[in-house]
């Protein structure tokens, strides 16, 4: 089960990118334990919830910090390569591996996690997502706010977005009993897609 609430909000300048940066986790549960981040672009808190499975991973290094979701492992090639065997990873190591090269990044990792990575040189934000795709995660895009969740009552919360029906998402979902494509039954929000890099910039975005 999947239900960490983490919330990204951008304020998003068409001339010089992603002027402001704040991260949130927030959920209709409570839980003791808090941390703070904050940093030159970014500023805000995010506290670990109640029904989480796996915990928030964060590693930082240069100008890139990177929130792993779910569970990551080394590919057999790549452990190979460097004389040793598959292992679990955490947000360090993974972060390590994209410095590395980034050009065949996903090709060295394996698993079922969603990485959501921010580069505060280029000011762009990347949201990789594994193969299977087990873990959801949503967004929503409109002016220069963009607004990342795993909980959709989180998402249209912090988006103040009003609760309507898409008809294709809503289709798809009463036909099939999943989407088949990257829309949501609620109006406004999407999903990512799985096996997918999304990349967040003044360009908008690209996948």
């Amino acid at each position: 089960m999947f239900e960490i609430g983490l919330s990204c909000e951008f304020d998003r300048n068409p001339e010089t990118g992603f002027s402001k940066f704040r991260i949130r986790e927030s959920s209709l549960f409570e839980h003791p334990d808090k941390k703070e981040y904050s940093g030159e672009y970014s500023k805000g808190s995010y506290s670990f919830l109640s029904r989480i499975p796996e915990p928030l991973c964060f590693a930082e290094k240069n100008s890139k910090k990177l929130w792993v979701f779910g569970t990551v492992f080394t590919s057999k090639r790549y452990a190979n390569s460097i004389g040793s065997s598959t292992k679990r990873i955490y947000a360090r190591e993974v972060l390590h591996i994209y410095l590395e090269g980034a050009a065949d990044f996903t090709s060295k990792i394996k698993g079922t996690f969603v990485l959501i990575l921010w580069d505060e040189q280029s000011k762009e934000l990347k949201v990789i997502t594994d193969r299977h795709n087990v873990l959801p995660l949503y967004y929503h895009s409109e002016g220069k706010n963009l607004y990342i969740s795993s909980s959709i009552p989180v998402l249209t919360k912090m988006a103040n977005l009003s609760i309507a029906m898409d008809p294709i998402g809503f289709a798809s979902q009463l036909v099939f009993d999943y989407p088949i494509t990257d829309l949501h039954y609620i109006k406004g929000i999407r999903r990512f897609l799985a096996a997918s890099e999304y990349t967040f910039s003044k360009s908008g975005l690209e996948q």
